[in-house]
């Protein structure tokens, strides 16, 4: 049930923020200080910004906050999920924690590390495990991104 909960409130958020921001152009311009707001401008030129990032931004309740997040997130990928969860923190510095430390980075070609990937798969194998009551599989999923995280 928490599952069917978790995505019926994910697909409400994806629903529900049709009325907000889809670009860091758009996010930026919602900056009310000048300055502050060519900078940003300046910052996502020519550089990726992912659409559900910018939901999250935008509803960023200070000028400081809608920055420091489209900082946290310009040339990273999140899913819907992740952006949900980053959402429902109301206070802007706990949403751009969370937007710094979710979502995947791109590589210089525009498309995530074949080693990110991987890690990505293997966390969420992990989180399915401990679901599951599985320890010694999440575990050795755990140990898994240990290997490839220290690998160069």
């Amino acid at each position: 049930m928490k599952r069917a909960n978790g995505f019926v409130f994910a697909l409400l958020f994806i629903l529900s923020t049709e009325l907000f921001a889809e670009t860091g152009e758009q996010v930026c311009n919602s900056i009310s200080f000048s300055r502050m707001r060519e900078e940003c401008l300046s910052l996502i030129r020519g550089r990726y910004f992912d659409r559900d990032a910018g939901y999250v931004c935008y509803r960023a309740t200070f000028n400081d906050g809608k920055f420091d997040c489209v900082r946290a997130s310009v040339e990273k990928e999140y899913t819907a999920n992740e952006s949900y969860t980053c959402d429902e923190f109301r206070g802007d510095d706990e949403r751009v924690a969370c937007m710094r430390n979710s979502g995947r980075q791109r590589d210089e070609d525009g498309n995530p590390s074949e080693k990110l990937r991987m890690i990505y798969s293997l966390s969420n194998s992990a989180i399915t495990d401990l679901y599951e009551g599985d320890i010694d599989g999440a575990i050795e999923n755990l140990q898994r991104i240990k290997r490839i995280s220290a690998s160069k």
